[in-house]
């Protein structure tokens, strides 16, 4: 039997609805309100500082570290640009394969990944120059961003879909605030006072907080697909 939705009027004349209607979309808000989404983004940006310190700072450092003229330390680090984009695919891919049963394994491959870049890089700018340095930056600058998928994927996976492209555009303003911008700005301030090298020493240090992120991202997942129940419940399909 049809029974009717009763509405109310405000005291300003506008209609109220009941507490029953739907909405049409998912509300702004809830892309700051879901815990693990904001883990995603602060660790998706902290991963990212270190991609940034080696796109911005590596020609410098081949130039100062090889003694290589600007042209030949520009192609040095070309090779290293390479490696930091192709490792975003292919540890998105892998992030892929090992979650097909469990989507909250994306968190663990991306702490991983940070791990794997923090260890990496921590070394690598403490060796002598030489092939085992460059081969240790090779691996870092493989891994780097090699969350930046894995965190796309879970602030996807936790978004209502009416908001998605909002949410990555936040990831991406995350991505650019805490790493991307800032990078080549901390990095250049404490050269002023330490010297290149001695900032490149400390700088994979911002994995610690970026995995750290993961990893209570990982252990918030349950609560915030509950909560995208609760937003998906209240929107009008």
């Amino acid at each position: 039997m049809f029974r009717p939705v009763l509405s109310f009027t405000s005291a300003e004349g506008s209609p109220v609805a009941d507490s029953g209607q739907k909405l049409d979309r998912a509300p702004f808000s809830s892309l700051f309100t879901n815990p693990a989404v904001l883990c995603a983004y602060f660790g998706s940006g902290m991963q990212m500082f270190m991609a940034a310190v080696m796109l911005t700072w590596l020609p410098t450092f081949f130039k100062e570290s090889y003694d290589l003229p600007v042209d030949k330390a520009g192609g040095m680090a070309a090779i290293f640009f390479m490696l930091v984009g192709s490792g975003m695919v292919g540890c998105g891919f892998f992030a892929d394969r090992i979650s097909l049963s469990d989507p909250t394994r994306k968190w663990t491959a991306g702490v991983a990944f940070c791990s794997i870049a923090f260890v990496a890089l921590m070394f690598a700018f403490r060796m002598p120059t030489g092939t085992t340095q460059l081969v240790l930056l090779g691996i870092g600058a493989f891994f780097s961003a090699g969350c930046s998928g894995t965190s796309a994927a879970m602030v996807a996976s936790l978004t209502h879909r009416s908001i998605q492209a909002s949410a990555m555009g936040t990831l991406t303003l995350a991505n650019n605030l805490l790493g991307l911008a800032a990078a080549p700005l901390l990095i250049g301030i404490l050269a002023d006072s330490m010297g290149l090298m001695g900032a490149l020493k400390i700088a994979p240090l911002v994995y610690i907080p970026a995995a750290a992120a993961m990893i209570v991202g990982r252990r918030l997942h349950p609560a915030g697909l509950a909560r995208l129940r609760a937003i998906s419940s209240g929107v009008a399909r």
